[in-house]
Protein backbone atom coordinates (compact mmCIF):
# COMPACT_ATOMS: atom_id res chain seq x y z
CA UNK A 1 0.00 0.00 0.00
CA UNK A 2 1.25 3.46 -1.39
CA UNK A 3 -0.31 6.13 0.45
CA UNK A 4 -0.24 9.70 -0.77
CA UNK A 5 -0.90 13.17 0.60
CA UNK A 6 -1.10 16.41 -0.75
CA UNK A 7 -1.71 19.25 2.10
CA UNK A 8 -2.25 22.67 0.84
CA UNK A 9 -2.94 25.53 2.83
CA UNK A 10 -7.39 25.13 3.02
CA UNK A 11 -7.62 21.30 2.59
CA UNK A 12 -5.54 17.85 2.83
CA UNK A 13 -6.06 15.08 0.40
CA UNK A 14 -5.25 11.62 1.02
CA UNK A 15 -4.76 8.98 -2.21
CA UNK A 16 -4.16 5.21 -1.34
CA UNK A 17 -2.86 3.11 -4.23
CA UNK A 18 -2.63 -0.77 -3.78
CA UNK A 19 -0.43 -2.74 -5.72
CA UNK A 20 0.05 -6.36 -6.10
CA UNK A 21 3.70 -7.97 -7.69
CA UNK A 22 3.33 -11.50 -8.70
CA UNK A 23 6.86 -12.71 -8.34
CA UNK A 24 7.78 -14.95 -11.54
CA UNK A 25 11.45 -16.54 -10.99
CA UNK A 26 13.46 -16.96 -13.75
CA UNK A 27 15.24 -20.74 -12.45
CA UNK A 28 13.43 -23.09 -10.45
CA UNK A 29 14.73 -23.42 -6.84
CA UNK A 30 13.77 -25.47 -3.78
CA UNK A 31 13.46 -22.52 -1.17
CA UNK A 32 12.56 -24.72 2.04
CA UNK A 33 11.01 -27.44 3.89
CA UNK A 34 8.73 -26.29 6.81
CA UNK A 35 9.05 -26.84 9.51
CA UNK A 36 11.94 -28.64 10.46
CA UNK A 37 12.29 -30.86 12.28
CA UNK A 38 8.51 -32.63 11.13
CA UNK A 39 6.46 -33.69 13.59
CA UNK A 40 3.45 -36.26 12.78
CA UNK A 41 0.45 -34.11 12.48
CA UNK A 42 2.29 -30.86 11.09
CA UNK A 43 0.73 -30.12 7.83
CA UNK A 44 4.78 -29.36 6.59
CA UNK A 45 5.23 -27.69 3.13
CA UNK A 46 8.13 -27.07 0.61
CA UNK A 47 8.70 -23.54 -0.56
CA UNK A 48 9.82 -23.88 -4.70
CA UNK A 49 10.37 -21.58 -7.30
CA UNK A 50 9.37 -22.55 -10.81
CA UNK A 51 10.56 -20.54 -13.78
CA UNK A 52 8.49 -23.04 -16.53
CA UNK A 53 5.03 -25.32 -16.51
CA UNK A 54 6.48 -28.46 -14.81
CA UNK A 55 5.40 -31.76 -13.13
CA UNK A 56 7.72 -31.50 -10.03
CA UNK A 57 8.70 -35.33 -8.57
CA UNK A 58 9.42 -35.98 -4.85
CA UNK A 59 11.65 -38.58 -3.63
CA UNK A 60 12.51 -38.95 -0.42
CA UNK A 61 15.11 -41.62 1.27
CA UNK A 62 16.05 -43.06 4.55
CA UNK A 63 19.64 -42.39 5.72
CA UNK A 64 20.17 -46.52 4.71
CA UNK A 65 19.33 -45.03 1.34
CA UNK A 66 16.07 -46.93 0.91
CA UNK A 67 13.52 -44.68 -1.14
CA UNK A 68 10.87 -45.03 1.41
CA UNK A 69 8.28 -41.96 -0.79
CA UNK A 70 7.92 -41.26 -4.77
CA UNK A 71 5.45 -39.42 -6.03
CA UNK A 72 4.90 -36.86 -9.26
CA UNK A 73 2.76 -34.30 -8.34
CA UNK A 74 0.48 -32.60 -11.07
CA UNK A 75 1.48 -29.37 -13.30
CA UNK A 76 2.83 -26.67 -11.76
CA UNK A 77 2.81 -22.95 -13.77
CA UNK A 78 5.58 -20.66 -13.03
CA UNK A 79 5.69 -18.91 -9.71
CA UNK A 80 6.28 -19.51 -6.33
CA UNK A 81 4.55 -22.22 -4.66
CA UNK A 82 3.59 -24.19 -1.46
CA UNK A 83 3.39 -27.98 -1.73
CA UNK A 84 1.96 -29.80 1.02
CA UNK A 85 3.75 -32.70 2.06
CA UNK A 86 0.91 -33.94 4.80
CA UNK A 87 -0.38 -36.74 2.30
CA UNK A 88 3.12 -37.30 0.79
CA UNK A 89 4.99 -38.61 3.86
CA UNK A 90 4.55 -42.29 4.68
CA UNK A 91 2.83 -43.14 7.60
CA UNK A 92 4.97 -46.12 7.53
CA UNK A 93 8.01 -43.80 8.11
CA UNK A 94 9.90 -43.79 11.32
CA UNK A 95 11.24 -40.95 13.46
CA UNK A 96 14.88 -40.09 12.06
CA UNK A 97 16.85 -38.21 9.27
CA UNK A 98 15.54 -38.51 5.91
CA UNK A 99 17.05 -37.15 2.64
CA UNK A 100 14.31 -35.42 -0.10
CA UNK A 101 15.24 -34.91 -3.31
CA UNK A 102 12.88 -32.88 -5.53
CA UNK A 103 13.20 -33.17 -9.12
CA UNK A 104 12.32 -30.11 -11.53
CA UNK A 105 13.07 -29.21 -14.58
CA UNK A 106 15.42 -32.07 -14.86
CA UNK A 107 17.24 -30.82 -12.12
CA UNK A 108 17.71 -32.54 -8.23
CA UNK A 109 17.48 -30.55 -5.19
CA UNK A 110 18.15 -32.48 -2.24
CA UNK A 111 17.51 -31.28 1.36
CA UNK A 112 17.91 -33.14 4.90
CA UNK A 113 15.06 -32.93 7.00
CA UNK A 114 14.04 -34.64 10.86
CA UNK A 115 10.62 -36.68 11.00
CA UNK A 116 9.31 -37.33 14.37
CA UNK A 117 6.36 -39.72 15.37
Amino acid sequence: MIQFIYIASESTTSIGLNIDVDILPDKSQFLAIYPNPIYFGDAPILKVDISTTVMPQIKIYNMLGAEVVNVTISSLNQGRHDISLKYILSPKMASGMYVMDLILDNKIFSRKFTFIK
